[in-house]
This record gives C-alpha cells, structure tokens and sequence, in this order.
C-alpha cells in the first residue's frame, strides 16, 4: 500500500466514522424530543408498569408461601428504586427541554457548524483514526461528542483548543499502513454491525415522527391511549393487591 492509497482509505474511515456519529446524534436528538413531546403519557405509563409488575411480583410470591417479612422488604426496594429513577427522570425532562429550547433557536448554520466541526476534528484527531491508543485521548473524545450531539459547535472548539495535545501523535508512516488498515476494518465491521442493530428500534424508528405534525399527535393520542389502557388494568391489579395483603399499594405521586 502506498501513500496515496493510504490517505484514501484514512479518509473513506473517517467519513464512516462520522457517519456514525451523526446517525447516533440524530437516535439523541429524537429521544430528546420524544421525551419533551410526550413526556406525561409516558411517565403515566411507567407508573403503571412498574406498579403491576411490583402487585405480580408480590402476589406471586404470596401464592409460593414467601414470608410476608420478605414480600414487604421487596416492596420497599420497589419503591426506593422507584424513587431513584423518578429522579433521574426528572432529570433528564429537564436537560432535555432545555436544549431542545436552545436547539430550537439555531437556524441552519449553527447546525453547519457543528457538522464541519467534528468532521474536521474526526480526519485530523479522531482515536482510532490517528492509532492513538491513550485512554486520555478516548475520554476527552467522549466529552467532544458531548458538545457535538448537542450542536454547541462553540463549547466543541474551545474544549479541543484546550485538549489538543491529548490528540497529537506520530504521523502514520508507511511501515503501519497494514496495522491502519487492520484496525481500520475491524471497526468497520463493529460500526455496520451497530447501526444494522439500532436503526429500527427506538429512538431511530421515532425521527420521522416529528417530520410531521399529524404524525406527533397521532403517536400523543396512541399513548394516551396506552396509559389509560395501563391504568384500568392496574385499577384491577390494586383491587387484587389489597383484598390479598390487606392494605393499598402505589408508588408516591
């Protein structure tokens, strides 16, 4: 393999690699709308799942003769966990309405932006691309994408400018081009594999969603549904529930 050989695949690589990245920013961004569009249905939803499949839990451990000591221990760890991931819900419908209201704001440079941006760093300084094997420089990486997938192409230059050293290494010189192409194809192979993997199923099958708005409240009233659907169900599991154990169970509101 020669120089001029070399270069193009380094940068048929790196445009893969960027390919994958933007189809994974765009997986963020849709669940991140996804979660602010729609985000009381699906907390009702969650509600209800949890909340009978904790009654089942329960009822068929009473059937199996668990001690009632151990039945309420695993109650309450039902409900710290519960309580746990409410927070981290709560959380995350935060973050996400912020920057969806930001992202909101952007016209369509902005967004440019942040594409040349990490198309530049990624035929440049990208890990893999560049065989640069330090942990640091995959971290610091991470963190890059961070800033990317959120389109904050400013945040993006200013961490590189500070990390930069992290990414610098020896050019690739002619005697590795077989160990490049090496690594190069075993990624290929993960990266296809992945995207193969995660393109139907959420958050992927959900981006043409909000293409259209009859397509958004046509997936609002199909969760409404849902959840109304859950709660009779789970209205019928609490009856269950306390005519069995003798009180009432729910997750705090």
């Amino acid at each position: 393999m020669n120089k001029e050989e070399y270069i193009e695949m380094r940068q048929e690589f790196a445009s893969l690699i960027y390919n994958f990245e933007n189809f994974m920013k765009n997986g963020f961004l849709a669940d991140c709308k996804y979660n602010v569009a729609f985000y009381d249905a699906l907390r009702e939803i969650r509600q209800a799942e949890m909340t009978v499949a904790v009654i089942a839990h329960a009822m068929k451990d009473k059937e199996n003769n668990v001690p009632i000591t151990e039945i309420l221990t695993k109650i309450e760890n039902a409900k710290k966990n519960y309580d746990v991931e409410q927070i981290q819900t709560e959380n995350k419908h935060r973050y996400c309405t912020q920057l969806i209201q930001i992202l909101s704001k952007f016209d369509k440079s902005a967004y440019e932006a942040s594409e040349n941006h990490m198309k530049d760093f990624l035929i440049k300084y990208h890990p893999v691309v560049c065989l640069n094997t330090k942990k640091e420089a995959r971290d610091t990486y991470e963190m890059l994408k961070k800033f990317y997938f959120e389109c904050n192409f400013v945040g993006f230059q200013e961490y590189l400018d500070q990390n930069i050293n992290i990414f610098e290494v020896d050019e690739i010189t002619e005697d590795r081009y077989v160990e490049a192409s090496q690594v190069y194809f075993r990624f290929r192979q993960t990266i296809t594999d992945s995207i193969n993997k995660s393109k139907d199923k959420y958050p992927y099958n959900k981006i043409e969603l909000f293409n259209d708005d009859m397509t958004i409240q046509a997936e609002k009233d199909n969760l409404d549904i849902k959840a109304k659907s859950l709660k009779q169900g789970l209205a019928a599991a609490q009856k269950d529930f306390k005519e069995s154990f003798g009180f009432d169970f729910k997750f705090k509101d």
